[in-house]
């Protein structure tokens, strides 16, 4: 399993990430412990969750990280897992009503560590951003959270290209870690599909692209396989275009496909393997997946190993940018 080295706490965490928004939703808590074993199994030892997960299901909040908990208890591995959780989200209600003030992050934040039965969070990520705040008040609120011993690093979500560097010269100049990551809508069919209808989340651009180089946080990608968009376009499955997938079916990505199953057939793969291949060939990149069965771990998990060669990338690339020729 590729890994990758989070900035400034010399974890190495797997290329790609198990995400656990469906654990306790669509997915029954028993048919989550077998994928995690799985997925740990085939290599991975990180896993994403977060506050809000699960909670637009009617019942109990915080039902993923809960679950998770009762995981790690379960099984007795927390100390070999790496565990990546979420707070600060809006209220599903306000989406547009940020929720950033120390009081919330902090109510957040310990209510997920009791969920999750834990002493300390690996890498905690602010789940939105409140361009109202100074960076100086974010940091220094999550540098008291490290000193406090709750969370090993700290890292956030949805943030802007212009927010990372002022994040980045914020840390630099009070001596802080700052944030190790920065978990954005990412893939290879983000930059032609028809965008999100949650305008608060923020989605990977090339001038992203370089504040990733120049902050060295990691580029943590969500929705990194387009939903499952060009898997089932491969298959000739009709249900491509249906709900939410639909955002991707778009001129512009029918041509990535076509480019990306030149790139599966020339180097052996599968569309999908390509497909989440090419974010973790990306510098400092993991792809967080969301399986929903051990069909779909299985097929993702192949793509683990191998980078894409660099001229294959470059020509998707240039498809994906509407770039050259292509």
């Amino acid at each position: 399993m590729k890994v990758v080295n989070v900035k400034g706490t010399g974890m190495k965490v797997s290329a790609i990430s198990l995400g656990l928004a469906d654990i306790g939703a669509s997915m029954p808590q028993s048919e989550g412990y077998c994928l995690i074993d799985a997925y740990l199994d085939r290599g991975g030892n990180l896993l994403d969750t977060a506050r809000v997960y699960s909670d637009w299901v009617p019942g109990e909040a915080g039902r993923s990280e809960r679950i998770l908990g009762d995981y790690l208890r379960e099984r007795g591995n927390r100390g070999s897992l790496f565990i990546a959780t979420k707070g600060a989200h809006p209220r599903l209600e306000s989406m547009h009503t940020p929720r950033m003030s120390h009081a919330e992050v902090e109510d957040d934040l310990n209510l997920s560590l009791k969920a999750l039965d834990v002493d300390t969070i690996d890498l905690y990520y602010l789940h939105r951003d409140d361009r109202n705040r100074s960076v100086e008040e974010i940091l220094s609120m999550m540098e008291d959270f490290v000193k406090a011993g709750k969370v090993r690093q700290y890292a956030c979500s949805n943030w802007r290209t212009d927010r990372m560097f002022e994040a980045h010269d914020c840390a630099v100049k009070h001596g802080y870690n700052g944030f190790a990551a920065n978990q954005i809508f990412w893939n290879i069919g983000a930059h032609n599909s028809a965008g999100l209808s949650d305008t608060s989340c923020e989605m990977y651009t090339a001038d992203m692209g370089r504040a990733f180089q120049r902050t060295g946080m990691v580029a943590s990608a969500y929705s990194s396989q387009a939903n499952g968009f060009f898997t089932k376009l491969a298959q000739g499955d009709p249900s491509y275009a249906k709900g939410a997938r639909c955002i991707y079916d778009t001129p512009g990505n029918h041509r990535v496909f076509a480019k990306a199953k030149e790139a599966a057939e020339k180097t052996g793969r599968t569309v999908t393997e390509i497909v989440l291949s090419y974010i973790i060939s990306q510098p400092n990149a993991i792809a967080v997946v969301g399986c929903k069965n051990m069909e779909q771990l299985t097929e993702t998990m192949k793509a683990a190993d191998r980078d894409i060669p660099a001229d294959i990338l470059s020509d998707l690339e240039n498809t994906v940018y509407n770039r050259g020729d292509n």
